[in-house]
């Protein structure tokens, strides 16, 4: 599989299924759709700023140094709020936000994210919320859940807090950009920690629970493609679609891997598609596409 890995990637030098329900998650349009309250130190002009943030050149995105005001932990979180339709209870969602976070020097706690839906926490980042040593990291949130709410509009919050300290011009800045929330009946395509070429990236499948699953990437995205019997669709370019990796989820609906970037510098920024395929004895179904760079 390693080898096979290498290879591909060197050559690359209900509602309605993967729907995006985030209206400007990309901040493209600017903070249009976005409400945002709590103690802050916003970067740029009310958090809107330009950054590269998932490794394929600087875009708006939103940008914060978090933290208390005032000296009085645990602090508040500054919570950015948009609102999210159609919500339909029993349904399953998956969550992505790429995240950015540049530490000037070594500090004693990074920043949290989590994201909040119709008042239910729904998913958490913490891989820095504790020591950060000065350097600039990049990452995914992402996941899946069951929503069990009601049904209709609701608001979708992304809570970025640093509890234990105030900020100060020396805070570590976080960014985010790519908010989405979009339904799914397949797996979700989860990216844990750095994609640095020449190291090890993490990757992560999560799905119903013990189901067979496929992984794939490519080189970039094609029209829907309907296979008969299959629920969803693949939306990967057939040319350049590879197999990365064929498993079973365990009893939580997990699974995990690690493998080697191979150390290209043509890989660098350059945009991956991914897409996963799950079956059980209740079917099969595509999960839904998206992008991420290595670096």
């Amino acid at each position: 599989m390693r080898l096979v890995v290498c290879v591909a990637l060197a050559a690359l030098s209900s509602p309605t299924l993967c729907q995006e329900l985030v209206r400007n998650g990309d901040f493209s349009n600017q903070l249009n759709g976005w409400t945002g309250s709590g103690p802050d130190m916003l970067l740029g002009s009310k958090g809107l700023t330009s950054f590269d943030v998932n490794a394929q050149g600087s875009s708006p995105c939103f940008g914060i140094r978090p933290g208390g005001n005032t000296y009085a932990p645990p602090h508040a979180p500054y919570k950015l709020l948009t609102q999210v339709t159609p919500l339909v209870p029993g349904s399953t969602y998956e969550i992505g936000i790429d995240i950015a976070t540049v530490a000037s020097t070594n500090n004693k706690q990074g920043g949290i994210i989590e994201v909040w839906l119709a008042g239910k926490r729904v998913a958490t980042w913490t891989r820095l919320s504790g020591n950060i040593s000065a350097g600039s990291y990049k990452d995914r949130l992402c996941g899946q859940f069951k929503y069990a709410g009601t049904a209709g509009t609701q608001a979708l919050e992304v809570h970025l807090s640093r509890p234990l300290f105030i900020w100060t011009s020396g805070t570590p800045q976080l960014f985010i950009d790519n908010v989405s929330l979009r339904p799914t009946v397949g797996p979700t395509i989860l990216h844990f920690g750095e994609r640095k070429i020449g190291t090890h990236m993490l990757l992560g499948v999560q799905g119903r629970p013990s189901a067979a699953v496929l992984v794939m990437f490519a080189a970039k995205p094609a029209p829907p493609i309907p296979i008969p019997g299959i629920g969803g669709a693949l939306k990967l370019d057939p040319a350049s679609l590879t197999l990365l990796l064929s498993g079973k989820l365990d009893a939580f609906g997990f699974l995990g891997v690690g493998f080697p970037l191979p150390n290209t510098p043509a890989l660098h920024g350059l945009p991956i598609w991914w897409q996963g395929l799950q079956a059980d004895k209740n079917g099969a179904a595509f999960g839904g596409t998206y992008n991420v760079a290595v670096y």
